[in-house]
């Protein structure tokens, strides 16, 4: 893969601001970024951590995708704790570190 396939793929992405996460960025074509228009994507789930996850906790986020739980585990668990996102398709997998997860990739 090289630098050039990176920046075909970025220019085929949609921005999305969802009010409690800021700005995502998915591929444009991607179905979930249809979800999360309709506000319908997996809300319970997402309910399921603001509300269970905790400040020293560890997360782990298979299959990520573009990180939207990870960004929400990444909102709630504090330096203390550990986030690990871990996306196998390497077409997806450059949005998911194109995202904005300091604490993610400091390690």
């Amino acid at each position: 893969m090289s630098a050039a396939d990176d920046v075909v793929r970025l220019e085929a992405s949609s921005d999305i601001f969802i009010p409690h996460l800021g700005w995502l960025c998915y591929p444009a074509s991607d179905i979930v970024l249809l979800h999360l228009r309709k506000g319908s994507f997996e809300y319970r789930e997402q309910a399921f951590l603001w509300s269970y996850l905790r400040p020293f906790d560890t997360f782990l986020d298979v299959g990520a995708h573009c990180g939207i739980f990870a960004r929400i585990a990444s909102n709630i668990i504090s330096q203390d704790g550990k986030i690990f996102a871990l996306e196998p398709n390497p077409d997806v997998l450059a949005f998911l570190q194109g995202q904005c997860f300091p604490r993610l990739w400091s390690q």
